[in-house]
């Protein structure tokens, strides 16, 4: 029996969704699977949005000096932000959101409301945030406003994954990151084209891909509306956007690591990001502002 390809989209975290699936099974098996995919980037949304002052993240972040009992899967996000955190010196840092809603970051992509700047957190680093793994509990030492978007995202795609999972082939994309699983068709594996960060009709490149997720992360897209040079990507210590590196793409094991690991080697610059990238058993794809491009050994199966 012939795969069938079936294709849905939906928008969820301000970006779209979209799920491939290549299978000789049912087409309502197909749908089912698929609307329980969706499930988590709806959860994890409603968790860990930093706009929605009811989010289980917008309420944490209204805390200071007490431990909050949170969900396991808030707990797990923080967790992990942490220990990449401490790896990369605060490069990466979940304690960024002041500085994005300073850079002009501050609307609800869904309600179009914006978030006020609360001058009092923009002090606060992740050196402030406190976790209790026995009570799954949580305490920030100073004010601050709590981002999870380099990871909060991935695991999405991660848990969508994981349903996914018995299809002999399967594409979960939200914006920029990815995870791939198998085949397209039989003999036809699935080809993942990267974005020129200069030229957005053209491709720095097409790599077939399979069992791993590819993440990249480039200033390109989401300008400061309010900063002239600046974007989404900020340095946490310095408080501006890295000027050095125009586009990192990450491939991983699972999309939370390589989202955050590619969030982070754009923060650190393409010397110290493949020492990070081997450090955590990614690789990676760095083009600088002169448009050189760095990768790691074995990145795309080691061919470019």
């Amino acid at each position: 029996m012939e795969r069938q390809l079936q294709i849905k989209s939906k928008i969820y975290m301000d970006t779209v969704v979209t799920l491939k699936v290549s299978t000789i099974l049912p087409q309502e098996h197909v749908e089912e699977k698929m609307n329980k995919a969706y499930t988590f980037f709806k959860l994890i949304e409603e968790r860990c949005s930093r706009f929605d002052p009811d989010s289980e993240l917008k309420q944490l972040s209204g805390t200071c000096h007490e431990w909050v009992e949170v969900s396991d899967l808030l707990f797990q996000l923080l967790h992990f932000s942490l220990k990449m955190a401490e790896q990369t010196d605060g490069a990466f840092d979940p304690a960024i959101g002041s500085s994005l809603v300073a850079a002009g970051f501050h609307t609800n992509y869904l309600t179009r409301e914006a978030v006020v700047l609360n001058e009092r957190a923009r002090g606060a680093d992740y050196r402030h945030i406190h976790l209790n793994r026995r009570t799954r509990s949580v305490r920030l030492t100073e004010p601050m406003d709590l981002d999870l978007g380099a990871v909060a995202k991935g695991l999405a795609i991660d848990l969508a994954a994981r349903e996914l999972n018995g299809f002999e082939g399967f594409v979960v994309e939200a914006g920029g990151d990815l995870f791939v699983k198998g085949e397209k068709a039989e003999g036809l594996p699935w080809e993942i084209g990267i974005q020129h960060p200069f030229d957005p009709k053209s491709l720095i490149g097409m790599w077939p891909f399979e069992n791993q997720a590819i993440c990249t992360s480039g200033g390109y897209e989401r300008k400061s509306p309010i900063q002239n040079g600046s974007h989404h990507l900020i340095d946490p210590r310095k408080q501006t956007s890295p000027r050095e590196v125009v586009s990192v793409t990450v491939t991983g094991s699972h999309a939370m690591l390589a989202d955050a690991v590619s969030t982070s080697i754009f923060i650190m610059g393409w010397q110290k990001g493949l020492e990070l990238a081997r450090s955590t058993g990614c690789e990676a794809m760095i083009m600088t502002r002169d448009q050189h491009i760095h990768t790691s050994k074995g990145f795309g199966g080691g061919t470019k």
